[in-house]
């Protein structure tokens, strides 16, 4: 969706005299200066792309990626010959001017908060000014890991897990020894593990999902209780004494 002025900046070196609807488009720009010599130029035969008193042409095709829980990488479609380089605006306000210098066209955008969603735009700027913003488009961080992971013992043959929910996560998956146990719905806290062998420790990790991806795992052990002595044996030995003996 370029403006007229925008096309004839983007093909003015393919522009010839008789294009005479463009001639007539730039005899009446009273606010591009620049554009007179080009003109005078293509009526010549010759033509140079104006580069003084213009802005540049708005990027295109602005696309994110979601890194990590701080990063989001940003690229976009240079469309100008003229920027001295580009300003990624995060939420309306620029991140640092310049962003990119001239023909760089991505960017990687860290130090953010994870869960998060960010508005992002790109101008192209030089001398004169900037150009309009691309279209805005939208990035999200992965999601928070989950804290306070917790294990309590219950039995010889269970570990009942627990932790606290973070915003914006449609399930848990819970791994022991490395292999996926179970993947929870939506904001359950809380997780019985059973059918395991006793005086075992077991380690456990906890990731948060949703659409954009996986949190950062949190991890924590269990140990379920001893297990219980077995051929327990009584022997009488005295009227008063009984002797018991058991494997351990």
């Amino acid at each position: 969706n370029l403006s007229t002025l925008d096309y004839i900046s983007l093909h003015c070196n393919q522009l010839t005299a008789s294009d005479t609807n463009v001639i007539n488009f730039l005899d009446n720009l009273s606010s591009y200066n620049d554009w007179t010599g080009y003109v005078e130029n293509l009526q010549g035969e010759t033509s140079s792309c104006p580069t003084s008193n213009t802005v540049p042409l708005a990027p295109t095709a602005l696309t994110t990626t979601t890194v990590s829980q701080t990063a989001i990488d940003l690229t976009w479609a240079d469309n100008s010959t003229i920027e001295t380089g580009f300003v990624v605006k995060r939420d309306g306000t620029p991140i640092v001017t310049p962003t990119t210098t001239v023909d760089v066209v991505n960017y990687s955008d860290t130090g953010l908060t994870c869960s998060t969603t960010y508005n992002y735009s790109v101008v192209a700027i030089n001398s004169v000014g900037e150009s309009i913003p691309s279209s805005t488009i939208s990035g999200t961080t992965l999601p928070c890991t989950p804290t306070n992971l917790n294990t309590t013992s219950v039995s010889m043959s269970q570990i009942n897990l627990t932790w606290s929910d973070i915003p914006d996560e449609t399930n848990y998956r819970i791994e022991r020894d490395g292999s996926l146990i179970t993947t929870t719905a939506i904001n359950v806290t809380s997780y019985n593990d059973t059918n395991l062998a006793c005086s075992t420790t077991y380690n456990y990790s906890l990731v948060a999902t949703n659409a954009i991806g996986d949190s950062i795992a949190i991890t924590v052990s269990g140990t379920t209780l001893p297990c219980a002595p077995t051929n327990l044996i009584q022997t009488v030995v005295s009227d008063t004494q009984i002797e018991l003996s058991w494997t351990d």
